[in-house]
């Protein structure tokens, strides 16, 4: 897939792997707040770390559907695979909820999971706006820890989410998609 685009303009295609690599925790990750609360890690640690992770998900992943009893829908892994990067990832920008939503409703469409991904999407939405405008920052100075805590709380939405959608592919029974034509 990426050969044509290698083809057409191979130091742009480079430059976009290598901003990526270079680039250290940033906002709305974890590694973000990490960093905010005083655990400064190199960026060539956060990428280790990062990628390990991620590495060691999609295993645990792979091994989730080969343990399944029927084998998982496409929408129930590309959900766990997404979510499980954009939690490790090094940034996480607000559009990625949108990467993450439609693939919520085909792993899992339950009113109120959509609504609770939502609601802590929305939270972080508004709070990433107030930490770059400096209006979270409690009237003393100081950390602004809202905008940690609306961090926090969209990453253990999706958390939880990914839990969900795992017993779903466990419980293969109870899953509201299988067996509709």
């Amino acid at each position: 897939m990426n050969v044509p685009l290698y083809l057409a303009t191979p130091s742009g295609w480079r430059y976009f792997w290598t901003f990526n690599s270079d680039r250290g925790a940033d906002l709305g990750s974890i590694w973000y707040v990490l960093k905010l609360g005083g655990l400064e890690l190199s960026v060539g640690a956060v990428g280790a770390l990062s990628f390990g992770i991620f590495g060691a998900l999609c295993a645990a992943i792979a091994a989730l559907c080969l343990l399944a009893p029927e084998r998982p829908r496409v929408g129930q892994v590309a959900f766990l695979v997404v979510a499980a990067f954009l939690l490790v990832n090094k940034v996480y920008s607000p559009q990625y909820a949108l990467w993450l939503l439609p693939l919520l409703l085909l792993a899992r469409p339950k009113l109120r999971d959509v609504v609770t991904y939502t609601v802590a999407e929305l939270a972080y939405f508004a709070a990433i706006w107030g930490h770059l405008a400096g209006t979270l920052v409690p009237g003393g100075g100081g950390p602004d820890r809202v905008y940690w805590l609306a961090v926090m709380l969209r990453a253990g939405v999706t958390l939880w989410l990914c839990v969900v959608v795992a017993i779903d592919v466990l419980s293969p029974g109870d899953d509201p998609l299988r067996g509709v034509v």
